[in-house]
């Protein structure tokens, strides 16, 4: 791994970590606020907002980090990273409502707000996530390529993967998918299809005119 990678990897990791701790913030104001029917909020209440912040902050990004929640990129988010999150979100909401009451007594905090907080940390997080795949997804797509015409051999994850990432690089254009399981003939995966088989192999490559076969096996069974 190069320096210039490293470097991407600990850019983005913070650049998300940052993200999240923001939301932290946004979530306890939107919180008071809905609690306060979207009106203002009573100026006697900012003190205990203020100490929230303070506790929720540290405390759930701790968690965060915790539960492994940069470790990925969010170009590759999937459901499994989404349930972690969340389990993240839950065991911290539990971790600063027990805090809270220890330090503040919850003197001045609504009790609506530690259930609103977890669902605006959630949604904000979730939603953030989600759209920055699909804008990432939508412009690999529309991205005209002129690379070398790719065929991958292998539709499963370690393929999407693959496909994922020939989509970043300008000099590969990845045109078809053959697998061997039926199930997954004509299954699109990020705009790319599965077109047949591994026994059609050598016919696909001539009549696509496929520069570049790339194969993926499952690394356990040395299966496609």
């Amino acid at each position: 791994m190069n320096a210039k990678t490293i470097r991407y990897i600990f850019v983005n990791r913070w650049s998300a970590f940052l993200h999240d701790l923001i939301w932290i913030i946004l979530a306890i104001v939107l919180a008071y606020w809905l609690r306060y029917n979207l009106e203002s909020i009573p100026q006697v209440d900012y003190e205990s907002l203020v100490a929230l912040v303070a506790i929720a902050v540290p405390v759930q990004g701790g968690v965060f980090w915790l539960f492994h929640l940069y470790r990925g990129f969010w170009r590759f988010a999937s459901v499994p990273d989404l349930i972690r999150m969340l389990k993240a979100i839950g065991f911290g909401t539990l971790i600063v409502t027990v805090t809270c009451a220890l330090v503040t007594r919850l003197n001045g905090v609504p009790r609506s707000v530690f259930f609103l907080y977890p669902l605006l940390l959630a949604g904000g997080m979730s939603l953030s996530r989600i759209t920055y795949r699909w804008f990432n997804s939508h412009k690999m797509n529309l991205s005209a390529k002129d690379g070398k015409r790719t065929l991958i051999v292998g539709a499963g994850n370690a393929g999407e993967l693959l496909v994922r990432d020939l989509l970043h690089r300008p000099e590969y254009q990845p045109v078809a998918f053959v697998d061997d399981d039926p199930a997954k003939y004509n299954r699109d995966i990020l705009g790319v299809r599965v077109i047949g088989e591994t026994s059609e192999l050598v016919d696909l490559v001539r009549s696509l005119s496929i520069e570049l076969v790339c194969w993926q096996f499952h690394r356990q069974t040395g299966k496609l």
